[in-house]
């Protein structure tokens, strides 16, 4: 068991966290305190710190864009083909009863967010049964266990058999243990070990059968946006996360301006200074802390007795001299206006590099084609990143197969990669209806040129869609609304 975690994986942490806490939120992020929003100022105390950094306002950039892209990606189903066998575990596949769909929700945030994690096929151990049947009546069945980025602690492969294939890979679990799997001689083994105070000791380890014959692959799916890859990459929303963090600092500074613009400073002219005094003498501190509070200066009232200038009630001041003067000084600095700028700015930034998932309420002078390019670029990347997610999870489905003993290579699974959202104009359904009538689309055609467009449900097939025009017809036969003079190839005549 190796002692520590590969430096290819835990020189990612630290870019995990920035991800992961700014996607959870304000709260999160406020709780990680100076590790994002520095001191206001060098002495400013631990309350005061507190009451400032509750009233710096949080942008929830990255969390937005991560559920819009994962949005996207699950607007419309995702499409599974396997043996009813395979299918029939699918809603509790996992050891605490997560649903395959559970999974694919979980392995699609994982991979827009911190981009890395992985999903581990187990096996049943002890007196196995001796064919399918038997497996499944015992309860011997495969389960997945999801693993985040941060308990994946070293992957390592090797070229076998002309196929790039993982030779061991150790993950952290719950209660302090360990799970080492490795490919020995073509044979897949596993490890447990478990810290009793003093250390990690090996106390588990057995070598996986399927029905009396070793394993030669290690069933361990490794999450990542580029094909191939099995160490982190780039997470996909750092750049939304380093934004958001810079936004945030910016709005401290802002917020702390804005505080001391708000407190009225009073200052005084024509008046003698105050004697130095044995003991320095402060205004009471406002709530908030001392380096937020309105300070006065004491002077010797003749009496030896120290004591500062009172504000408010039936306190009067007498100013002998004439040239006196008593003001309030207002804030005034073009500082603001340009830390208010760049707020924005960044904010806009976001929308831009978050594909337009928060896009500006600005309207851009830009042409429907030059949106359209933009919109494409950006969605071919995502589904990149989503076909590569979606062999993945595949790969899982047909190890799940093959212990059932079924032919993995029926197993198939695709996630959507259809991202367009566009809606028929009264104009372009008037115009694909005339090539329908003219004998220039099909019907099927039609029919889901409908469907994209979002007049039909995703989910509703042609051949069901005319099932259901029949029956309409056949039950109001004298209903106008209804079209009961088909064609004669049963297509539907609009």
């Amino acid at each position: 068991m190796k002692d520590s975690t590969q430096k290819k994986i835990s020189d990612y942490a630290t870019r995990w966290q920035l991800v992961r806490d700014f996607t959870e939120g304000a709260r999160k992020v406020r709780d990680a305190g100076e590790t994002y929003l520095p001191l206001a100022a060098k002495d400013q105390d631990p309350k005061a710190y507190q009451a400032y950094k509750d009233e710096v306002t949080f942008h929830p950039a990255t969390g937005r864009v991560l559920s819009g892209l994962a949005g996207i990606i699950l607007a419309k189903p995702y499409t599974v083909e396997a043996p009813n066998s395979v299918l029939a575990l699918l809603d509790a596949l996992s050891y605490d009863g997560e649903s395959f769909a559970d999974i694919v929700e979980w392995a699609i945030r994982e991979t827009l967010g911190p981009s890395y994690g992985g999903i581990l096929i187990d096996f049943p151990t002890g007196d196995q049964p001796v064919n399918a049947q038997d497996e499944l009546e015992q309860g011997f069945r495969p389960m997945a266990s999801i693993y985040a980025p941060e308990k994946i602690m070293w992957v390592e492969r090797q070229r076998i058999r002309n196929r790039n294939m993982l030779t061991y890979v150790q993950l952290q679990e719950e209660d302090e243990t360990r799970r080492v799997l490795k490919l020995v001689d073509n044979v897949y083994q596993v490890e447990v070990w478990r810290n009793d105070g003093l250390g990690y000791k090996l106390a588990e380890a057995y070598t996986p059968t399927r029905l009396g014959e070793t394993i030669d692959t290690i069933p361990f799916e490794v999450l990542t946006p580029m094909a191939g890859s099995i160490h982190p990459t780039k997470p996909l929303l750092e750049d939304v996360a380093e934004l958001n963090l810079d936004h945030y600092r910016v709005q401290g500074r802002l917020t702390y301006i804005h505080y001391w613009q708000s407190m009225a400073v009073l200052y005084v002219t024509g008046v003698e200074a105050p004697k130095p005094l044995p003991t320095p003498v402060e205004a009471p501190t406002v709530e908030g802390g001392t380096e937020l509070s309105n300070r006065g200066f004491a002077f010797d009232d003749g009496e030896g007795k120290y004591d500062g200038f009172k504000v408010g009630g039936p306190e009067a001041w007498v100013l002998t001299d004439a040239q006196s003067k008593v003001a309030y000084a207002e804030f005034s600095g073009a500082g603001v206006q340009s830390l208010e700028r760049k707020a924005a700015a960044i904010e806009d930034r976001i929308a831009k590099v978050g594909a337009q998932i928060l896009a500006s309420e600005k309207a851009d002078a830009e042409s429907e084609t030059v949106v359209a390019m933009r919109q494409e670029a950006q969605y071919s990347s995502l589904a990149t990143t989503t076909r590569t997610l979606s062999r993945k999870l595949q790969n899982v489905l047909r190890w799940v197969a093959w212990w059932l003993g079924e032919d993995e290579k029926k197993v198939t699974f695709s996630l959507n990669t259809d991202f367009r959202v566009s809606s028929l104009t009264d104009a372009m359904l008037a115009n694909i209806r005339g090539m329908k009538q003219s004998g220039d689309m099909s019907d099927e055609t039609f029919f889901y040129l409908c469907q994209r467009g979002g007049i039909y449900p995703e989910s509703l097939t042609y051949d069901e869609e005319r099932a259901r025009r029949d029956e309409d017809a056949l039950r109001n036969p004298a209903d106008d609304g209804f079209n009961t003079d088909k064609a004669d190839d049963g297509s539907l005549d609009e």
